[in-house]
Order: structure tokens, then sequence, then C-alpha cells
């Protein structure tokens, strides 16, 4: 048998297209060309800026002192995008938006970080609930709801972003249920230990990555909810422990290890006046402050770690926590003069004032203080009327 005779491969010169990696470009990029016109994120996009209802949202910000915050309208695109692509961590959206060309476009350029992501979330989740299920709610009630390039029609959806599929006014119910059935159980995560948790253990594992060790921990995450002892709900009161005592146990337990390792470190937890005086408007979270005053006794006495545990006891601090509760007041430049009179010192504290403290506790000065409060209140305390 013969084999067949194949003719030798001699190299050509062969002509690839141009690839020049350091070329500058002549004009500036357009964000408009980043996506193909029929992708998803050029929905979400005009679906944010054109149709949904953000004023719940908005009406929240009564203060405008302050670094201004990222805006409602970028963090929901991105949080409408991410939830409907399944990228629901703030960490993972903060990554995303330098590594995703859809993120990227739908942040502008802009790269929110982690920490702004959750605190918007946590901020604003009951308005978040009822944005995610407008465009359904829309489809339903109105006979026509044009914007673009995208129509909510009677039996169909209709957008450039999935102008091949059609959705049956039946299909649409079922799927607003389940979005809402979704929402719910976000929202029910949210207020539980294991949500505060998960958020508590995401952020001492990064530090531990980034680091290789944790000297300090400063459990600062508070939430509050205004209601006398009867008017509060269940629902607030599991919120309020999720956070303000559960949160800052699972953190304590998952960082002690590390500062064992390290041969010691400080623990501060930042508890409040409230847990040491008693307020009728606030006895949940007066409840959780004077349990973590409680927690750090029982912290310190486990000393032979060199691990120190101390509290913050603040007053008043001028947070937008405190802000909110100002403007709901039918004055509040006359509420919040009536609570500055109340300090010798004439003045609500500044979170620079809380930070001096907070850096006294974590450094070497105070190494032989634990098991402590250090109050900083402006003197509230040392007066009697």
């Amino acid at each position: 048998m013969v084999e067949p005779q194949t003719a030798p491969t001699v190299p050509v010169k062969k002509t690839f297209r141009v690839f020049v990696s350091d070329q500058m470009m002549l004009l500036p990029p357009s964000l408009d060309e980043w996506l193909p016109q029929d992708h998803l994120a050029r929905f979400v996009a005009e679906l944010v800026d054109e149709v949904l209802d953000l004023a719940p949202i908005l009406a929240s910000y009564t203060e405008r002192r302050g670094f201004p915050p990222y805006g409602p309208r970028l963090m929901v695109r991105l949080l409408t995008y991410g939830y409907t692509t399944g990228v629901r961590s703030s960490r993972a959206i903060e990554r995303k938006c330098t590594d995703d060309v859809a993120f990227r476009y739908l942040a502008a350029g802009a790269g929110p970080d982690y920490r702004s992501i959750s605190r918007f979330q946590a901020r604003h989740l009951d308005a978040l609930a009822g944005i995610f299920t407008q465009p359904l709610h829309l489809a339903q009630s109105s006979g026509m709801v044009k914007m673009g390039r995208v129509a909510l029609y009677g039996t169909k959806l209709e957008a450039n972003a999935s102008k091949h599929k059609a959705m049956s006014y039946t299909r649409l119910v079922d799927k607003e249920q389940h979005v809402e059935a979704e929402i719910a159980e976000l929202q029910a995560a949210a207020a539980s230990p294991a949500w505060a948790w998960a958020v508590a253990r995401e952020m001492i594992d990064a530090a531990l990555a980034a680091l290789d060790r944790v000297d300090v921990l400063h459990a600062n995450a508070a939430v509050q909810v205004m209601g006398g002892l009867e008017a509060t709900e269940p629902a607030h009161w599991d919120r309020m422990y999720a956070v303000n005592q559960r949160a800052v146990a699972e953190a304590i337990r998952a960082v002690v290890p590390a500062m064992r390792s390290a041969g010691g470190g400080s623990i501060i937890l930042t508890a409040s006046l409230l847990g040491i005086t008693g307020d009728p408007d606030l006895p949940m979270y007066g409840a959780t402050k004077g349990a973590l005053r409680a927690r750090c006794r029982s912290v310190a006495a486990h000393g032979v770690d060199n691990i120190r545990c101390n509290t913050i006891c603040p007053g008043d601090v001028d947070t937008e926590m405190v802000r909110e509760f100002f403007a709901h007041r039918p004055d509040p430049d006359a509420a919040r003069a009536e609570i500055e009179a109340r300090y010798p010192l004439g003045r609500l504290a500044s979170p620079a004032d809380i930070a001096g403290a907070a850096l006294f506790l974590a450094s070497d000065d105070a190494a032989y203080v634990t098991g402590t409060d250090l109050v900083v209140d402006g003197g509230l305390l040392a007066r009697i009327y």
C-alpha cells in the first residue's frame, strides 16, 4: 500500500487584523458604544431613568449637609440589574463595576464601594421592595405605558432588550407573585440574625484576606426604630436585635481566633448612653445597647489571650440617623436646639469625637484598659437638671 504524499507545509507571512494594545483613542469613548442595542442593561437603564418612581427613596434625604452620596438612580440601576442577573452581594457588584461592561455602562464609569451599596440597600429596603415590582404593577393596571423602546401593554411585556419574548397576562401575574415572594424572603432575611451575621462575616473575611490579621474590631453598626414598649412591633425588635446584638456577637466570635494567633487585640463596641439610662421612646434600642455593655464584660473576662474589650457610650451624635430624627419633628431646627441645650458643652457630638475615643481604646495607650465603658456625652450625665 502506497501512502499518499503530502506537500510540506511552509510558513507564510500571514496578514492579521491590526491589534495595538497601547493605541490611544483619537476621540473620547462613548458609553453608548459599549453594549449592543438589545442588551438587557440598556433596558434596565431606561426602565430606571424613565419609568420607576424613586420618590420613596428621594424623600428620605432631608439633610443637605454631609458628603454627597451616590445618587439613587445609579444605585437602583445597579441593584435592579444585579437582582435580574443573580448578582446580589454588595462586594460582587463592586467588582462587577470594574470587571463587567454592563455594570460599568449602568454606573457610567463610577464605582460605588461595597459599603455604600450595602448601606443603600439596608436604608431603603422597604422602598426597594416596592420599586422592584413597579413594572409588573404597571403592566397590569395600565392599558399601555410607553417609554421609548419599552412598552408594557395588556397581555404582553415588550422591550428592545427582550423583543423576541412575550409574556401573557396569566404568566405576568404569576411572575409578579414570584418576584414579590422573593422580595418578601429577602426582607425577612435582612431582618434576621442570619443576614446580619453574613454581613459581619463578609467584612471580617475580607479584612483577613487583605491583611492576614485583625488587631482591632470596632462594632459600630446600629439600627434604631422609634416606638414605645407597647408600640414596638416584633419585626422591629427582631431587626434591632439582629444588627445591634447578634451580628456583634458573631463578629466577636469570628475575630477572636485571629486575635489570639496575633498575640492579642482590641475589641470596641459602640453602645449608647441609652444603655445606661432610659428613653421611653426607644426601649428596645436601649435594651440592645445595654446588653452590649454586659457582653463587653464577658469578653473582657477572657483577657488571658491579651484581648481587650471596651464600650463607647455616646450621647447624641451628629450623624445621618440623628438628623433624620430631627427631620421628622414639626420644627426640626427647634428640636435640635432643644436637645443641644441639654448638653453642658452646648452641642451634639461629632463623628470625630467618637472616632477619637475609638482610636484611644485601639491604641497601646489603653493597653491596661478593658471591661469598661467610655462615656462620650458632652457632660450630659453630669447634670441633674
